[in-house]
């Protein structure tokens, strides 16, 4: 939550916010002025996100008339009972890059929100690279509060190569087997944080 006091040609505006952003898309925000001058709230709209939703005193927003190079202007005579609602939706996405980045090849990147995640082996083992996300991940958002003051990490469904069989053997024509997992993913800016090991954003895809 925040508060911010702008003096706007002599007249004083407080605008606050309540919000858990970036753990969900939820964000509250009022702005009370001392005179009736009518002034437009400008909120960023960020490229990530598709569906975003705005409400003022409960009733609908259309945002596509209101958005303008990223930012949606609220523009009325705000009132100290008037109330803005925004929603971002957040669901947990796999993207990729571009084709012409080869080494990123059959491989995707999991992203909610603002935060893209990593995959450390802290959680996962080592010999990250011998994961992979199965076709339908089945991404579970699970709130941990072992660091940082707690966050949300990603749960999906993998695979592991099995090293059985490869014993002083460079190359073979037999294919591994693999046994399914459970994956963790965790925000990119919290790695390092505990125990040293390996780290992985880009993750192999079935």
């Amino acid at each position: 939550d925040g508060s911010a006091c702008i003096d706007m040609g002599g007249h004083k505006v407080i605008v606050k916010q309540k919000t858990n952003y970036p753990w969900d898309g939820n964000i509250e925000i009022t702005a009370e002025a001392d005179g009736s001058n009518e002034f437009a709230l400008a909120v960023r709209i960020p490229g990530w996100c598709r569906g975003a939703e705005a409400r003022i005193n409960g009733k609908k927003v259309n945002l596509d008339e209101i958005v303008k190079k990223g930012y949606a202007y609220f523009r009325r005579k705000w009132g100290r009972s008037d109330r803005l609602e925004i929603t971002f939706p957040m669901p947990v996405e796999c993207v990729e890059a571009h084709p012409a980045v080869r080494m990123n090849t059959g491989k995707v990147a999991i992203q909610r929100g603002p935060l893209v995640y990593c995959v450390e082996e802290a959680d996962n083992g080592k010999n990250l690279a011998d994961i992979s996300l199965t076709k339908k991940p089945e991404f579970k958002e699970v709130w941990r509060n072992d660091i940082a003051g707690g966050y949300m990490a990603i749960q999906a469904n993998g695979l592991r190569r099995s090293m059985d069989g490869w014993e002083n053997r460079l190359y073979s024509a037999d294919v591994s087997g693999k046994r399914y997992v459970k994956i963790i993913a965790i925000p990119y800016y919290l790695w390092a944080n505990r125990k040293p090991g390996e780290m992985l954003v880009w993750i192999n895809k079935k």
